[in-house]
């Protein structure tokens, strides 16, 4: 029986446990040696019996812990990985070892870019680098938990001092890792389900402005014409780069002025087709682009068609200096020529045709390239009158009180929104709701001082004064109705209410007309 634990190249490593016993005495028990793998030592496991009274009771409940740990043991049951399949407690080595195996298969058959291969096998270097500097070591597939990974990504962020970016490009990495574990076996599920991305900041790279695209197309047209090309391409057919290195001659129709994306070639491994603008035409054309044969490379070699395919990353890097020669600072880049032409396009054709130009499955796809300094506004957003226009109140005509003629409740609330809906001169009546001619105005201007003050049946024959032709607002005039109201004897409380109703919507006096 092993007591202790045993050195390395000892029996523990053909027989990694020892057979259940059980002892007697003070304190009844049943014991047994089983290895722990996270602390590489065999550990004691101890079952209880003091709790069951009877000595037969207890010598049958021990029999029966011996025989069932006895058979489980043997299966190859361990009591210290809780785990419930028997690859869960596979080595974590020889897991990383077939996950290279599985993406350098992918990548052969054309199944997984060589692009993404590399990136996944760089960020797997990085995880085990970070795995050795750690107290307790990883040993099999079981231990990969949620809290592991949250360290991992903790290092990133921290001490690494990543953006957030990319440590949710971690994070996407080990889910797509962890997916291929638990496709296999190796976990139950995903630990990174319960991880949350950040928030990541804008991106550094802005869209060139009109006045810098026509400061590159004049650089290039006298510097290197194949690279203006390139240029074009980006920004008329949003062609990734990537992509771009790719297409070959017989992948562009001239006829139809259409680029063939090939799903072998494309991102999200489906078959496209873009549109090709004039203006590549006319200096393919110029460079005689089609004196090659068909399966030559647009795009080899000094930027000239080639049949040996050149590496995406020239794009880039000469873009580096062409912006150095311009004085741009680092938020332009070759791929800013893409946010501008979706921009342009958007603003000029919609956002649904760059939609479609972009190979992009959404339209939200296509509104990450546009910019808050870029989106559209439409003019009549800047002038149309709206409910809330402060003009209203100067074009809102004034009626003498001793002349208007008492609306019906039909007239009065007509007249209110007549008088909203069209400005009306000062001498207009509440129901007239044309506006007057600069002649009319002068003749109404000119016949005020006739018309008959609130005072007309106390002195006809004299002139007006200006108090007497001083008008009452609707608010003064709807108080001295509820005053008079109120002094009313023999009106009912809801003929009065009605009345006192009706007064707010007219200028004029109701009670005169209605109770004589």
């Amino acid at each position: 029986m092993y007591t202790t634990a045993i050195a390395p190249n000892s029996l523990y490593d053909v027989l990694p446990y020892s057979l259940p016993v059980l002892h007697t005495g003070k304190n009844w028990y049943v014991d047994f040696y089983c290895f722990d793998p996270v602390k590489g030592a065999l550990r004691r496991k101890k079952y209880c019996l003091n709790k069951i009274k009877k000595t037969t009771d207890r010598k049958a409940r021990a029999a029966e812990i011996i025989t069932c740990v006895t058979a489980r043991l043997r299966s190859g049951w361990n009591v210290w990985v809780k785990t419930e399949s028997t690859r869960e407690h596979t080595p974590f080595n020889e897991c990383l070892e077939l996950y290279k195996a599985y993406l350098s298969r992918s990548e052969e058959n054309k199944s997984m870019k060589s692009k993404t291969a590399y990136g996944y096998l760089s960020y797997l270097g990085i995880f085990c680098d970070w795995l050795q500097t750690r107290a307790t070591p990883l040993k099999f597939c079981y231990q990969v938990d949620t809290f592991l990974l949250s360290d991992f990504l903790d290092h990133i962020l921290i001490d690494r001092e990543s953006s957030s970016r990319t440590r949710n490009n971690y994070l996407t990495w080990l889910s797509t890792f962890c997916a291929w574990m638990v496709e296999k076996g190796y976990l139950k599920e995903n630990p990174t389900s319960k991880i949350k991305k950040l928030k990541e900041e804008p991106k550094k790279r802005n869209a060139l402005s009109t006045g810098e695209l026509s400061s590159l197309q004049t650089y290039l047209n006298t510097t290197n014409k194949h690279y203006l090309l390139a240029c074009l391409m980006e920004y008329y057919t949003f062609i990734r780069p990537i992509e771009l290195a790719q297409i070959k001659l017989e992948n562009i129709q001239i006829k139809e002025q259409r680029v063939f994306v090939p799903g072998a070639i494309s991102k999200n491994r489906r078959d496209g087709m873009v549109g090709l603008n004039d203006e590549i035409i006319r200096l393919m054309v110029e460079l005689k682009i089609f004196d090659r044969p068909g399966h030559s490379y647009l795009f080899g070699k000094d930027f000239k068609p080639s049949e040996t395919m050149a590496d995406s990353r020239i794009f880039r890097e000469y873009f580096v200096k062409v912006r150095e020669a311009l004085k741009w600072d680092d938020s332009k880049q070759f791929y800013s020529l893409k946010d501008s032409g979706i921009r342009d396009l958007a603003n000029s054709e919609g956002i649904v045709v760059a939609r479609d130009q972009a190979r992009h499955s959404d339209i939200s796809t296509t509104n990450k390239y546009l910019k808050g300094d870029n989106l559209t506004v439409h003019e009549e957003t800047k002038h149309f009158k709206g409910g809330l226009s402060s003009k209203k109140e100067e074009t809102t005509p004034s009626i003498p009180v001793s002349k208007a003629k008492s609306p019906s409740n039909e007239e009065a609330f007509s007249s209110k929104h007549d008088v909203s809906a069209a400005p009306q001169p000062p001498c207009a009546p509440s129901h007239t709701a044309q506006p007057a001619s600069s002649a009319e105005r002068q003749d109404c201007k000119a016949q005020s001082l006739q018309v008959p003050s609130a005072t007309e049946s106390k002195r006809t024959d004299e002139t007006p004064t200006a108090e007497d032709i001083k008008q009452e607002s609707p608010s003064e005039t709807a108080r001295d109705f509820k005053s008079l109201i109120s002094e009313k004897v023999g009106t009912s409380k809801r003929k009065r209410r009605r009345i006192g109703q009706e007064a707010i919507f007219s200028t004029a006096d109701p009670y005169k007309n209605r109770h004589k």
